[in-house]
């Protein structure tokens, strides 16, 4: 939306929050006497995660984001790069609030991998992942 506030000199940074939307930074500086016009565009947060998931598929640099106490380390994180790398992801690990609309950025995720790996990949995956635990004496 547009917005006009009188403000005392100075530097400010203005946040809009809405639920759902990403947040939106200003950063404004006021002279002695100025009105200040803000105009805010706020993308969705599901805008936002699909937006990141094609970026990162174009940049080489894609994740599967997961969640919780152990959320991505299978054996840990060097040694789950040394396999995940061959499929062109790595893990990443979010702590234990899922933020929301990032399902968003799995399941674009997810299709590219599915078809940049073809059918089966997971299966093949968690198979290396398995070997490589038993290697190592990890069960």
């Amino acid at each position: 939306g547009n917005y006009c506030v009188q403000m005392v000199p100075g530097t400010y940074t203005i946040e809009a929050y809405l639920t759902k939307y990403e947040v939106g930074r200003k950063e404004i500086i006021v002279k002695e006497g100025d009105a200040v016009a803000l105009d805010f565009s706020l993308r969705t947060l599901d805008e936002y995660w699909k937006e990141k998931a094609r970026e990162d598929i174009k940049n080489g640099c894609v994740s599967i984001n997961m969640h919780g106490i152990i959320a991505y380390q299978v054996i840990s994180p060097e040694e789950d790069w040394k396999i995940t790398q061959k499929y062109g992801f790595r893990y990443s690990s979010g702590g234990c609030v899922i933020p929301v609309g990032e399902e968003t950025y799995n399941t674009i995720v997810q299709e590219y991998l599915d078809n940049r790996n073809g059918k089966g990949w997971k299966k093949k995956m968690d198979m290396e992942f398995e070997a490589r635990k038993e290697e190592l004496g990890i069960r």
